[in-house]
């Protein structure tokens, strides 16, 4: 029978001071690197800690929730903001519509495998109680949100990379997701990596934070590595099936007819309309104030004299 403490063990507020060593020499190892986001590190760790305290005042009440509809409620809007902050590194694409592919991505594969975890896998665990709904929910849209993240960071940098081979695939006949094949699966290959990685190294080099919380807390070790079990699976699964079909939507957004398209919403970015350029004739031309010499404009100015 497994044993539980009633308390963990406590950190005080000089501990938690301690951790700004560790923090400040990653800032100055970026720094010294000269990589570019030592302000984008700060501030991730600054709010990363303000949401870690506010949420830990807001899981109290919220635990003690017993609708159903409120609980699923608050794991569809982890998912919303899961794909909001998964579209920060790609910093361009088709605005809202992009947002609302990964929504469309993250949500039906986290809300679907925590409900098969707490109805089908796990016993006697009402299905949608938020201690264990949000908590589940949270892990597997925080995965979800990195695996989508990465791949379509990669997606997207192949497509200005590879440009003119994907095009030349499009002219020669090739559907949108046809020519981006070889992008598509790079791309997907790149967000399972990781955990794929933590699959291979978890008990021998890593224990995974549940796992490491429950026998923390006192919970016997073989307990806890069944439920960390069932965590890595299913983590594994919304690593997977999350970017695969964020992918595949963006990939039908992105290539349009027989060219990559560069923007998709009006008044973002850049404009790529061929446009006529008719200057002022009122103007007198700053450059040229004289005809150019006919070896000059031969076959470019028409010669013919005006009536």
């Amino acid at each position: 029978m497994s044993r539980v403490l009633l308390e963990a063990p406590t950190i005080p507020a000089s501990g938690l001071l301690l951790l700004l060593i560790p923090v400040a020499v990653v800032w100055w190892v970026l720094r010294s690197a000269a990589v570019g986001n030592e302000r984008r590190f700060l501030h991730a760790a600054v709010r990363g800690a303000v949401q870690l305290s506010i949420i830990g005042y807001v899981l109290v009440p919220l635990f003690e929730v017993k609708h159903e509809a409120v609980v699923l409620l608050v794991m569809c809007v982890l998912c919303c903001l899961a794909a909001f902050f998964s579209l920060g590194v790609l910093r361009r694409g088709p605005g809202l519509g992009l947002w609302l592919f990964a929504v469309v991505s993250i949500l039906p594969v986290v809300i679907g495998l925590t409900l098969f975890a707490l109805g089908a896998v796990a016993e006697g665990v009402p299905t949608l109680e938020a201690r264990y709904a949000i908590m589940l929910a949270g892990m597997l849209a925080g995965n979800a949100m990195n695996a989508t993240s990465l791949a379509g960071e990669r997606f997207m940098t192949s497509l200005d990379e590879q440009r003119a081979e994907i095009e030349d695939r499009l002219l020669r006949g090739l559907s949108g997701r046809a020519s981006v094949a070889p992008q598509l699966a790079t791309a997907l290959r790149a967000a399972v990596t990781p955990s794929v990685n933590s699959l291979l190294a978890v008990g021998l080099v890593s224990f995974p934070g549940m796992m490491t919380g429950q026998i923390m807390a006192g919970e016997d070790p073989f307990p806890a590595a069944l439920w960390q079990m069932t965590i890595m699976a299913l983590w594994t699964a919304a690593a997977v099936l999350a970017p695969r079909v964020f992918l595949h939507l963006l990939a039908g957004r992105m290539l349009r007819g027989h060219r990559i398209q560069e923007e998709l919403d009006p008044g973002t970015g850049r404009d790529f309309r061929v446009e006529t350029y008719a200057p002022d004739a009122s103007q007198t031309s700053a450059v040229f104030h004289e005809r150019p010499p006919e070896s000059m404009t031969r076959g470019f100015i028409d010669t013919a004299p005006e009536e």
